[in-house]
């Protein structure tokens, strides 16, 4: 971090050394990273028709699981180190391709960019960052971080398409576990929260980044991509759940019935998406042999039995009952 927080003079040039060594940082690093993310769990996902089973090396080829870096990774090291990144002002954007376009970020340059945030998520530069026109359309950053996203009043919608297919869909499927840990936690974060706004910010947040991804998933057939969020429910509600578990600190004495009602609608954000998962259930239920989506049908229902998400939607409505006055 100090060489991070500290700026370097910027190199007229690199050597081949150089930049050899950084190809081999971002090959081995990425890949430690998504395994102790989980890509090396036997899981069940889908394959075009098919549900394949094993590691996510087991389940794809190792031609459909490289990650591309183009120079926008190096020019975004090259910025990290050799700029002020501590100042509120810091951002960085993609590198000229033509002199009028900027250079395609791949999904390796996402993943990169997506893992900087999270790591320097406390600098003041963040804020800048975020509105950077290199991150915020970075949908792995909304999907992680939309606290960060709520904090400073990201409007956009992500856009998930990409990461539905090819390797974009790899790496979701790698980061399920994360995903469920990462949602967990923001959940539990909420009954600490005591300001009505910033509540609000946050559910809003998550409603907006749920939608899209929701939408997209079913869009492209890959709802088994959405399973962290069944993970989160089946973890975070149990029979002792109850509404103090969400706005156990909320003040909302100086509020107005319809206010406090709002508040409440978006502290409630995850324990409503449940109903989404609920609806994709029945649907599931009553997709035939011969119907088109059987076997995403069939994937989704075995996880859905598993983890006896049928409780588990009950405990929420149960808390959303307590919710409501």
């Amino acid at each position: 971090m100090p060489l991070i927080q500290r700026p370097i003079e910027k190199p007229i040039c690199l050597s081949r050394n150089a930049v050899d060594l950084v190809q081999s940082t971002l090959a081995r690093g990425v890949v430690t990273l998504l395994t102790r993310g989980g890509a090396w769990k036997r899981e069940q996902h889908l394959r075009d028709d098919s549900i394949v089973e094993g590691s996510l090396w087991q389940r794809s080829a190792p031609e459909d699981l490289g990650l591309k870096f183009s120079a926008n990774s190096l020019d975004f090291l090259i910025w990290l180190t050799a700029s002020d990144t501590s100042a509120a002002t810091a951002a960085w954007v993609p590198r000229p391709m033509d002199g009028r376009r900027k250079t395609p970020l791949t999904f390796g340059d996402q993943f990169l960019l997506f893992l900087a945030t999270r790591s320097l998520r406390d600098l003041p530069m963040i804020a800048k960052w975020l509105r950077s026109e290199g991150l915020r359309d970075n949908a792995l950053v909304a999907l992680t971080m939309p606290d960060v996203y709520a904090e400073h009043k990201r409007k956009t919608t992500p856009d998930f398409d990409p990461w539905m297919t090819g390797v974009g869909a790899c790496v979701l499927e790698a980061m399920q576990e994360d995903l469920a840990e990462t949602w967990k936690r923001l959940e539990r974060y909420k009954s600490k929260i005591s300001t009505p706004d910033r509540m609000s910010r946050l559910g809003e947040a998550q409603q907006v980044v749920i939608n899209a991804l929701f939408d997209s998933a079913q869009r492209h057939g890959r709802r088994d991509l959405c399973r962290f969020i069944n993970q989160a429910a089946h973890e975070l509600l149990s029979p002792s759940s109850n509404k103090d578990h969400w706005i156990e600190k909320l003040d909302t004495s100086d509020l107005r019935l319809a206010e406090r009602t709002e508040v409440y609608t978006h502290a409630s954000s995850f324990l409503r998406t449940t109903k989404q998962l609920q609806a994709w259930h029945a649907e599931s239920q009553g997709v035939g042999y011969f119907d088109e989506g059987y076997v995403e049908s069939q994937l989704w229902k075995t996880n859905w039995e598993s983890l006896g998400m049928d409780q588990v939607v009950a405990h929420a409505d149960r808390v959303l009952a307590e919710l409501e006055f």
